[in-house]
């Protein structure tokens, strides 16, 4: 994956997380096949792994928030 990667970490994971939400919120616009909830399900799993990288940080809570609230609502649009 082409993801940014620079010298300070907190910016590059924070720049990383945020061009994953942007991919899921325009997954979520082009929601019509059960392909395109395994790939968000995959990018879901490759944003924990990545919070997990971040130890001691505060917007790790709340990014983590808004991507379980998204992939609800993901599920809730696709029932």
């Amino acid at each position: 994956m082409g993801l940014y990667t620079g010298s300070d970490e907190s910016i590059n994971y924070k720049t990383n997380l945020m061009l994953l939400m942007m991919i899921m919120t325009l997954l979520m616009m082009l929601e019509r096949t059960k392909m395109l909830l395994l790939v968000m399900k995959r990018i879901i799993i490759v944003m924990r792994s990545m919070m997990k990288q971040i130890s001691n940080s505060d917007y790790v809570d709340d990014i983590y928030d808004i991507c379980m609230s998204t992939s609800v609502m993901m599920l809730l649009i696709t029932s």
